[in-house]
Order: C-alpha cells, then structure tokens, then sequence
C-alpha cells in the first residue's frame, strides 16, 4: 500500500478551485470534507481564511453551484500597508491619516454542484474503486496538493487516466501509515492547555491570546500555563518529524 502526494497546478477545473487559488479575497484554503457520487455531483467543505465578504460575492456569480453557504467562524483586523511618515509640522509631512485596514476571518463553505466536464473528470480518475483520498486538500497560488492512498497498479492507472490537459506532479511517495494521534503523546494537562490555546487563538499568527489567558483559563499560574503550552509545542513539533 502506498501515499502518493499530488499537486494540481492552476487553471481550468473549475470556478470555485479557481476562486480557492488565485482570488485576492483568499489567503489560505483546505478542503475538509468531500463526497462525489457516480454522476459527478460534488458535495465539499472548505476551511477559507481572508475577506469573506469578497468570497461570498465571488460565490454569487458561480453558475455551476446549486447551492452553497457561509459559516463564519471569527474576525480580526489585520493592517495592510506600512506606516505612514509623521508629519513635519509645518504642513510638508505625508501623514495621510490611519493605514487602511483589511479584516482577515475564518469560515467555513458548504457547496453542492453538478461540476463541470473537467472537475467531473479529474475527480472520477482518483476516485476509482480502491483509491482513498486522504484528506486534507490544501490550496494556495500554486495549486492544490492532496494525497492518495491505493496499491501501487492502482494508483499507476489512476494517474495515467488523468486527461492531459491537467498539470498533476506527483510530489512524494511512500508507504502508507496508520494515523497516530500527535496529541498521545501529551500529559493530561498539556493536553487541556493546548486545546484552551487553539480556542483562545495562542497559536494563531499572530498572536490573538497570551499565556496568562490561558491560564485563567486552566485556573493555574501563567508561569504554570506557559509551561505546559511549551512542553506541548515541543512535543508535537518533534512528534511531527520522528520516523515512524
């Protein structure tokens, strides 16, 4: 049984993987959840960072789409520029006022279409009985990357069905593995304080809560609370690149 890592590069498969890769409205993006029954329609669930104002208004002149909606999750302000120079004083300066701002949040989408030739295609090569693709399909300006999991006959057919006018590389193989949960490794209580960590946004960047929210959180010291978030770090960041 092997993984085989593949990147889709841009162009063509469809609006909305279009959208995901190429619109300013989108900084990150990952498909979470999937299912594409035998006529080709697809059901998904996206995870999207950005402006989701200028995603939903991109969603609105997708024809292909049946239906679709936007689940927000949170906001934060985020500036975009740098800072202005101060003024002189005597009337010379270029402060302009405030930097403009742009709100980055997080949402999730729901979607439903019947596709178009080219995604129905695409997904009907690497869907294939005895293929499982393992999730999550994680898109960005270069494309999307995702990773299959089969024999090695079947995943060699599936790739070689793939229609040419696709850009597919193959990125990494090998040999499949069964999912360890990075999170054994943990005490009890790291555990506890890296949940409360990611609720709060500790580990977002940047930084949306402080150890010592945390740790009111958890009803310890913040001494005691950075602790067990360091201790966590270390150990899933040293779990994420240990042989297995």
């Amino acid at each position: 049984m092997k993984r085989v890592r593949l990147h889709l590069a841009p162009g063509g498969v469809h609006p909305v993987y279009e959208l995901l890769t190429t619109s300013p409205s989108v900084e990150r993006a990952s498909s979470v959840h999937w299912n594409v029954t035998e006529d080709g329609t697809l059901t998904m669930l996206h995870r999207v960072l950005g402006e989701i104002d200028g995603i939903e208004s991109a969603l609105e002149g997708i024809d292909q789409l049946a239906e679709y909606e936007v689940f927000r999750v949170d906001g934060t302000e985020t500036e975009a520029g740098g800072e202005n120079p101060p003024s002189d004083g005597g009337g010379n300066g270029t402060d302009s006022g405030p930097a403009a701002t742009t709100k980055t949040e997080e949402a999730y989408v729901y979607l439903r279409d019947e596709g178009t030739d080219d995604s129905r295609s695409l997904f009907q090569s690497l869907s294939r009985d005895g293929i499982l693709m393992a999730g999550p399909i994680e898109y960005d300006e270069t494309g999307a990357t995702f990773t299959v999991v089969g024999e090695d006959r079947v995943l060699s057919r599936a790739h070689e069905s793939v229609p040419d006018r696709f850009d597919v590389t193959i990125e990494g193989i090998g040999e499949a593995q069964p999912a360890v949960d990075p999170t054994s490794e943990l005490s009890d209580r790291q555990r506890e304080a890296a949940r409360v960590g990611v609720e709060l946004g500790y580990f977002e960047v940047p930084r949306q809560a402080s150890h010592e929210d945390v740790a009111r959180v958890l009803e310890c010291s913040p001494s005691t609370a950075a602790e067990h978030l360091q201790k966590a770090q270390s150990r899933l960041v040293r779990s994420a690149f240990e042989e297995r």
